[in-house]
């Protein structure tokens, strides 16, 4: 696949100016003042140095960006589309690092800052303006956080509680500014359901997984108590959660990646599996048996979930 080092030099010297800023994004009118016309941005997208993210608006095509930033960047380029916009829902959480639970990724979500009426665009839902929008700076580019946690709850009770869990954990807001906020939801089909989940709110959980499990475990009538630390052999370990003895461990592979250890963590992944062995064994042979879940069983429907409960309930007696 040609990339942009392979265009002729004039070519190649401007797409590089135009793709400079974020996520490379630039707009059909800025390629047009630059002197790249209409043909030539068809061609250079045909050949796969471009893509087209939405109407009018191209990036260096790059097949290594994850799919959450290929959100950001399409939910970039709406905003700039339409300027009386800002980032909401899940589009905005995740301009806010945080987790878009269950999220649709193909949509971006934005609301006008003064249309009365929604509008679906290709790739694109923009919402009415509405309370989240009325007090916003005018160079803001989302809604507030809060308003953001609330409103994916609306359709998913769950995708609050995700993020409001992180969104705590990491002080971008409180829990007192969220039910606050939801107030200013009252009317909103999902409402009560959405706001019931901040009554479960628990920032000690480390990741969606976690806050999942403990939920599922908590509705099941389990008496579960997360990061909870264990003693055993002279070393203090902190489990994800215990029910009694038993210890419940959340199986994920982001635990291994190097973007979510300790900058000064140069363990190879054989070596952080090794350890996490022995870390086990520690823990089993100081009397707490050890169940692992992955995400497929804490997501899973009610079939898997009963097998999985029955499970902890037969080992934690």
């Amino acid at each position: 696949m040609p990339t942009l080092d392979d265009l002729p030099p004039g070519l190649r010297t401007s797409l590089a100016a135009l793709t400079a800023g974020e996520f490379g994004l630039f707009s059909t009118a800025e390629a047009l003042a630059d002197g790249v016309n209409h043909e030539t941005l068809r061609a250079v997208t045909r050949a796969g140095v471009l893509v087209r993210v939405t109407h009018g608006y191209y990036a260096p095509r790059d097949t290594s960006l994850h799919r959450k930033d290929r959100h950001r960047r399409q939910t970039s380029a709406a905003r700039r589309r339409n300027p009386q916009t800002v980032s909401s829902h899940h589009s905005a959480l995740l301009e806010m690092e945080l987790p878009a639970f269950a999220a649709d990724l193909e949509t971006a979500h934005l609301t006008h800052r003064t249309s009365p009426s929604n509008r679906r665009r290709a790739g694109c839902l923009i919402h009415r303006a509405d309370h989240t929008v009325a007090h916003l700076e005018p160079g803001s580019a989302t809604v507030g956080c809060a308003d953001a946690v609330l409103q994916v709850g609306l359709g998913n009770p769950l995708a609050t509680l995700v993020a409001a869990d992180q969104a705590v954990r990491t002080d971008k807001v409180t829990l007192t500014d969220l039910r606050s906020r939801a107030t200013s939801f009252a009317g909103h089909p999902g409402r009560s359901l959405m706001v019931a989940m901040l009554d479960h709110v628990d920032p000690s959980s480390e990741s969606p997984a976690e806050t999942l499990a403990r939920h599922a475990l908590t509705r099941l009538g389990h008496d579960v108590t997360p990061q909870l630390p264990i003693v055993a052999e002279g070393n203090s370990y902190r489990v994800d959660f215990a029910l009694g003895r038993l210890v419940l461990e959340i199986d994920g592979m982001m635990k291994y990646l190097p973007a979510a250890r300790d900058k000064d963590d140069s363990r190879t992944v054989e070596e952080i599996i090794r350890a996490e062995r022995a870390r086990e064994a520690a823990i089993v042979r100081a009397g707490h048996p050890v169940l692992r879940m992955t995400w497929s069983e804490i997501v899973t429907p009610a079939a898997t979930s009963a097998t999985t409960t029955s499970t902890v309930s037969s080992r934690s007696c």
